[in-house]
């Protein structure tokens, strides 16, 4: 059966609005662990819009053209860049309140549709093989264009796009296309060589380590740049919005996703993370960002510790169906190990 799924590059202008608007949320929480947070972000050439709201106890003074810069300087998005972060003129609508944040977050104050399980093993990282593909593909070539290294001085903008076959020896990867943003004195065609070199190393290691990727690289059909030169990337070949990668950023186009729970531009605060022992789960709900390393955990759908605390003497505090989650560590993230619909 044909598989398809795709990732996009830090540089993206979608993925790009996602990183600000992370960036800003830390700095809400740095400055109250109980803030509030609900950012968007969108860019397009050199203007950025940030509109949502913040509040916290003390009056969080953050330097959104600080924190862009370095966003900038971080990904790649420099004065020797197409893009560069510095000249983005900053339209920042978000409204900075100075309250206390539990009166939006004392409770869970938004709703989602949520679907996700583990499946496969380890060595997919417990997701679809087509999207640990193009995460795998991504993350190699990410920290190749990080300085010194292979593609160093091109990107940051890009795409991973893969189809493969799953069929009972495995996963025959079918075609694998990538388009990268490419520094103006690079050649074309010298550009696309290098690339293609590169992937071909990165794909011998990835079926080095997992034999179901049996495919020879030479039928694999590998598209580069299949456009042309792609110089101009960034917020000047297309528009970026935070939420729009919510698909790449979760389990891939197989799983069906919805809702804003998912988005980490938004409070983290109406959900609670607790570390539990092996054994029989408790009802739980999924949120966003995983816990600290190496715990099995589940999310509370309350933010207080009055609630995690109850939750944590009684082993419940819901009074409705809400799936469960068993969570595992697994190559540096975390994914759920089994999921069940039940009502309490």
């Amino acid at each position: 059966m044909k598989r398809y799924s795709e990732t996009v590059l830090n540089g993206h202008p979608d993925k790009f609005c996602d990183l600000l608007a992370d960036c800003i949320v830390r700095e809400v929480y740095r400055n109250d662990p109980e803030g509030y947070a609900q950012v968007e972000a969108s860019v397009w050439s050199h203007q950025l819009f940030l509109t949502g709201a913040i509040a916290t106890r003390n009056r969080a003074a953050i330097d959104v053209r600080q924190l862009l810069v370095e966003l900038g300087e971080t990904i790649g998005y420099t004065a020797t860049n197409h893009i560069d972060a510095s000249r983005y003129q900053v339209h920042d609508h978000i409204c900075r309140l100075n309250a206390d944040p539990l009166q939006w977050t004392r409770h869970c104050n938004d709703q989602s549709i949520i679907t996700g399980y583990a499946g496969y093993d380890g060595f997919t990282n417990w997701l679809p093989p087509e999207h640990y593909g193009a995460w795998y593909f991504r993350a190699a070539l990410v920290r190749a264009l990080s300085p010194g290294s292979e593609l160093a001085g091109h990107g940051p903008d890009g795409k991973v796009l893969l189809v493969l076959d799953e069929d009972a020896q495995g996963f025959r990867l079918h075609t694998l296309l990538v388009t990268l943003q490419q520094h103006p004195s690079a050649g074309y065609l010298a550009f696309t060589e290098q690339v293609a070199v590169f992937l071909y190393a990165a794909y011998a290691q990835l079926a080095a380590k997992d034999p179901r990727w049996y495919a020879a690289w030479k039928d694999i059909r590998v598209l580069i740049n299949p456009n042309g030169t792609f110089i101009r990337g960034g917020s000047d070949s297309d528009n970026g919005q935070t939420g729009r990668k919510l698909v790449m950023d979760y389990y891939g186009p197989r799983i069906p996703i919805g809702g804003v729970l998912y988005m980490a531009s938004t409070s983290p605060t109406s959900t609670g993370w607790v570390p539990l022992p092996p054994g029989p789960m408790p009802w739980s709900w999924y949120r966003g960002a995983p816990p600290r390393p190496g715990y099995n955990c589940v999310m509370l759908p309350v933010s207080t510790s009055r609630w995690m605390s109850a939750f944590a003497a009684t082993g419940s505090c819901m009074t409705i169906p809400v799936p469960v989650f068993r969570w595992m560590r697994c190559d540096g993230r975390l994914r759920p190990e089994c999921w069940h619909t039940r009502w309490m």
